[in-house]
């Protein structure tokens, strides 16, 4: 993709992103401000992702969700200021395949310890982050660092959808974790740096 965007959507923000990948930051206008994204190999489809109002010195990054059929934006502020005792995440809903339900629980456990959340388990735990739908995001968690265990499964319910996956969180980082569809369509989980 090649994103074009700012106030007038006259400059290029970003070329040749692919599936997974992030660009550099770049400068937006505060005010109301949009992209267009265009495929690389036919810059004459621009198909709009999203208009966003933005703020003077604050930092955000578009991720784009979907297939390229439905294909839309979602506009997040980023924390960029790292911590060097802590490591901090967030995790976005971005699987198009749960874009009309069900939304996801998310637990976290740490490494190894497995997760029991059957309805006959009388101690089953809370879900870290409940009811996360299609397009939405965790807020920020800030953790010592280690490797933790994230599972996503059907709000409300046993089905785990995805899990464990390893989270690798070390002391002075930041990221976005997305659940996303792989191209055949599985659930995946891809990790974006948000820190300067």
């Amino acid at each position: 993709y090649t994103v074009i965007g700012g106030l007038n959507l006259q400059s290029t923000l970003a070329t040749n992103i692919g599936f997974g990948q992030k660009s550099a930051y770049g400068n937006v206008n505060a005010g109301t401000a949009g992209t267009i994204a265009a495929l690389t190999s036919n810059p004459s489809d621009l198909q709009f992702l999203v208009s966003f109002a933005s703020s003077a010195d604050q930092s955000y990054t578009e991720y784009a969700v979907g297939p390229l059929a439905m294909i839309s934006g979602v506009v997040l502020q980023d924390d960029r200021r790292t911590v060097p005792t802590q490591g901090e995440f967030r995790i976005l809903n971005a699987a198009y395949t749960l874009q009309y339900g069900p939304a996801v629980d998310i637990y976290l456990t740490p490494q190894g310890t497995g997760l029991d959340i059957l309805a006959t388990n009388a101690s089953r735990p809370p879900p870290n982050y409940p009811a996360t739908a299609f397009k939405t995001v965790t807020s920020y968690l800030q953790v010592t660092a280690g490797t933790y265990d994230v599972y996503f499964a059907n709000t409300g319910t046993s089905d785990i959808i995805l899990g464990p996956q390893p989270l690798r969180i070390q002391n002075g980082t930041i990221t976005t974790y997305v659940l996303t569809n792989a191209a055949n369509g599985k659930f995946e989980i891809l990790a974006f740096n948000d820190g300067r």
